[in-house]
């Protein structure tokens, strides 16, 4: 069921966070991004709102969490597709952007600078966020050691494998960062295969055309090995078959940015939006064809090539990573926010609140963690 009021405040968040991150935008250490070139376009100012649904799909969430004690997916579809489509498009992205290096740059890919610029990109925030799990985890267990030493270093091993466990027995350990962490273990597994991908690739190219129909199959009937699920192969897939879709089209090719495009795209986002099951053929087509014009230029009416929209962007990682451990201090830890005390409008009401909050933490993290990472990881790799 769609609820008026409920779209209202997604829609008021979303324009709040849009002025302040507008704001954000002014200040002399995001300048850079008004002195690089256009790396990617539309794609750059995409990532911002994907998080922020992924963050509105778990702030509703942790409302049935606090008052019924379970964390569950929610009964309206949009709600819940709010975050898997968002994570969907994100799993389309890094496809096409390593297709698309795999393409340009095939048998002069510097694999250990390649790996090594992952590293410094992905795991500085992950484990800066799995500090304050830490701290967050021994605070809901009083400070009190719960478990050897043995077993709490496998714990961490298993953390840093983005498999997520308890820490120091904490029941809901997970939930402090709203589980977002399995979608890095794709990631990863991605990156892993890029070397098969290349050989591939300079092969011979149409052996590809067998690799989409494996991923295609795959999707059909899902296979579920060591916590990965073969269904979330097509994604990537999608993305890779656009890389290739641009290069033949050519960097410079306007006819997926005109306006025309942008009412397409978006009509297939709230298809894809308010469909009942996820990731079923239909709303993979609707998904992938709000995708592909974004992917190749088409910026929703110059709305994905603003600033603002830039600047989240380039703190989205941080937006997605940390906004469950936002959620989870500021309505478990915080005494003053015991949410039986709310009727769930007054909770709705809060998002563009917490949003910001969001915000400014990922503004912080990215300028403070992710950027001073990213330097040091290319200066190690020169």
């Amino acid at each position: 069921m769609i609820h008026l009021w409920q779209i209202t405040s997604i829609l008021i968040t979303l324009l709040t966070v849009f002025y302040l991150s507008t704001k954000i935008s002014r200040s002399k250490k995001f300048q850079f991004i008004l002195l690089r070139d256009n790396r990617f376009g539309a794609i750059d100012g995409l990532r911002g709102y994907l998080a922020l649904g992924v963050f509105i799909h778990h702030f509703i969430i942790t409302w049935y969490w606090k008052t019924q004690g379970i964390w569950q997916q929610h009964e309206d579809s949009y709600i819940q597709n709010l975050g898997k489509v968002g994570v969907a498009v994100f799993f389309m992205i890094t496809g096409l952007l390593f297709t698309q290096k795999l393409l340009k740059d095939t048998g002069n890919i510097r694999w250990l600078r390649l790996y090594v610029s992952r590293i410094f990109r992905i795991y500085p925030l992950y484990i800066f966020a799995l500090l304050f799990i830490t701290v967050l985890a021994f605070y809901e267990t009083n400070f009190i050691i719960n478990t050897d030493t043995l077993q709490l270093l496998k714990n961490y091993v298993r953390w840093m494998l983005f498999q997520g466990t308890k820490i120091n027995g904490f029941e809901h350990t997970e939930l402090i960062i709203a589980e977002v962490y399995w979608t890095l273990r794709y990631e990863w597994l991605f990156y892993l295969i890029l070397p098969m991908l290349a050989f591939i690739l300079k092969l011979n190219r149409s052996i590809s055309l067998s690799l989409i129909a494996i991923c295609f199959f795959f999707f059909i009937e899902p296979v579920i090995f060591a916590k990965i699920n073969s269904k979330y192969f097509i994604l990537f897939a999608v993305g890779g078959c656009t890389a290739y879709l641009s290069q033949k089209l050519n960097e410079n090719h306007t006819f997926f940015r005109h306006y025309l495009w942008s009412y397409i795209s978006l009509t297939s986002l709230i298809l894809s939006l308010t469909s009942a099951e996820f990731l079923s053929v239909v709303q993979l087509v609707y998904i992938t064809i709000f995708f592909i014009p974004i992917a190749l230029g088409n910026d929703l009416f110059g709305v994905l090539s603003l600033t603002g929209s830039k600047v989240l962007g380039e703190i989205s990682y941080s937006i997605y990573l940390l906004h469950g451990i936002a959620l989870y201090i500021l309505f478990t830890i915080l005494p003053f926010a015991d949410l039986s005390f709310f009727t769930y409008e007054e909770y709705i009401i809060s998002m563009p609140f917490v949003a910001c909050i969001v915000v400014i933490i990922s503004t912080l993290t990215f300028l403070n963690v992710e950027l001073p990472s990213m330097k040091y990881g290319k200066k190690l790799i020169k």
